[in-house]
């Protein structure tokens, strides 16, 4: 499976799911997997840049909106969503307020 991080991975496992309702009533569903053989080399997309980091450094990082939650259900087998409502939106569209 070709990835949009430049990777192509092998053996996919569902892991997940994110969830929001968008103020216009409809829902927004990302599905989260794991792979744990991939090929390829990283590059970016116009999701933005793409880097390895280490667990260690996640904490200290200044992540996209929701990462580090995401990033939980991910290493968490416990856990299988993340679901918010986004319920407002500052003027100038780049920040969000989730509950």
């Amino acid at each position: 499976v070709k990835e949009e991080t430049g990777l192509t991975i092998e053996s996919p496992k569902l892991c997940g799911v994110k969830d929001w309702m968008r103020e216009d009533g409809s829902r927004y569903m990302v599905l989260l997997f794991k792979a744990e053989k991939f090929s390829g080399s990283l590059a970016p997309s116009r999701e933005g840049n793409v880097f390895w980091a280490e667990r260690s450094q996640l904490p200290h990082m200044n992540l996209a909106r929701s990462m580090r939650e995401t990033i939980e259900v991910l290493l968490d087998d416990t856990l299988s969503e993340l679901y918010y409502t986004v319920y407002s939106q500052i003027t100038d569209g780049s920040h969000w307020v989730l509950q």
